[in-house]
């Protein structure tokens, strides 16, 4: 098994901290995990969390879009024939759900960016857990904002000469051919 030691900030830390208060508000101890079941006795489910609350969270955030439709089908029943029961057939509404978006490892994503803006690129593989000098963490989760795309640009003012003058604009050499 590998030993993986989580680097917290300040918010991490105190996000966790009110996570074991509210454990030990509830069993009268912290727990064993971080985020138990319901009883205490295991840790929670995690495909659970992804379905009752990441998704949502996404949803709700506007990153992930959710598509319904309703899709009518037969289902056997019971029907009442006077006082007698007999099968037959009714008419239900089957409601597919598809999902719009990315969501598998956007926190991934986003946490990888956030780090690379502030210059710390070299040590992003090892915080997300790749092998020691992989490149799959520049290549797959790294992602520049908008802003930084923009102030790359407008680092680049000043490089080319100003193609107009006071005068007006700089015309290009005659090569004596124009009429």
């Amino acid at each position: 098994m590998r030993h993986f030691q989580v680097p917290m900030n300040n918010d991490l830390h105190r996000e966790l901290r009110a996570i074991e208060a509210d454990q030990v508000a509830c069993w009268g101890k912290r727990s064993t995990w971080t985020w138990p079941n319901e009883t205490n006795t295991g840790a929670n489910d995690g495909d659970e969390f992804v379905r009752a609350v990441f998704k949502p969270a996404l949803i709700k955030a506007g990153i992930v879009r959710v598509i319904e439709w309703p899709e009518p089908t037969q289902v056997r029943c019971m029907l009442w024939k006077g006082k007698k029961q007999v099968p037959g057939f009714r008419s239900v509404d089957e409601v597919h759900r598809r999902y719009e978006g990315k969501f598998r490892k956007d926190l991934r994503h986003t946490f990888s960016s956030w780090v690379a803006e502030r210059g710390s690129v070299d040590v992003i593989p090892e915080l997300l857990g790749n092998a020691k000098g992989s490149r799959v963490a520049a290549r797959v989760y790294i992602h520049a904002s908008a802003r930084k795309k923009r102030a790359a640009v407008e680092s680049l003012d000043g490089l080319v000469p100003a193609l107009t003058t006071e005068h007006g604009p700089m015309l290009a050499p005659s090569t004596g051919t124009e009429q």
